[in-house]
């Protein structure tokens, strides 16, 4: 029961993150048709940091669902490729973040036993995943696609830019929240 709604929760906020991105952001942080801050990936992150393996079914589906509405001109094959790149990606990362790094793992763990984890650990498990992502994209768009290698490393690099940027400063911007909130219940007590 308990995947279900890490399931449900990774999809519904996928899909709003996803919107604001389309919305409001990216209208103002685009260099060449890339952006330079990709929240989506902060969704990514931080379900796989906290629901693990569980969160990236409703990844994969708000993903799916955001591609379709966005470049509904893909055939199926392509849409469902392209869709299964991020959770594909935060797999991985889960993987090899759990097995090289002591504090990821043991706040992965089944029984985390109070472990946790700093912004070089969370800075870490972002990179992981920019380069896990960046990587596929590049091994799944750049060959057969026609486009000259400047162009496919260009934009392989600015995704890893725009992953990073958006998964580690989304993090920012939730320890701010977290920040002011707890302040103002601890000052309202």
């Amino acid at each position: 029961m308990i995947s279900i709604f890490n399931t449900i929760f990774a999809f519904l906020l996928f899909l709003i993150v996803f919107t604001v991105q389309i919305i409001w952001i990216n209208g103002f942080v685009t260099i060449d048709d890339l952006c330079l801050f990709y929240l989506p990936a902060m969704v990514v992150v931080l379900t796989a940091l906290i629901f693990s393996y569980t969160a990236l079914l409703g990844v994969f589906l708000g993903n799916l669902i955001c591609t379709y509405l966005t470049l509904n001109s893909l055939q199926f094959y392509s849409l469902v490729t392209l869709s299964a790149v991020p959770a594909l990606s935060g797999a991985i990362a889960i993987f090899i973040c759990s097995h090289t790094n002591k504090n990821i793992r043991e706040f992965l763990g089944s029984a985390p036993s109070g472990s946790e984890i700093d912004a070089l650990d969370i800075f870490y498990f972002c990179a992981v995943y920019s380069i896990v992502h960046s990587l596929i994209l590049f091994l799944y768009g750049g060959f057969g696609q026609g486009a000259s290698i400047e162009v496919i490393i260009n934009q392989t690099c600015g995704i890893l830019f725009g992953n990073l940027s958006g998964s580690f400063i989304g993090f920012i911007g939730l320890n701010l929240v977290y920040t002011f909130v707890n302040r103002a219940l601890i000052r309202h007590s």
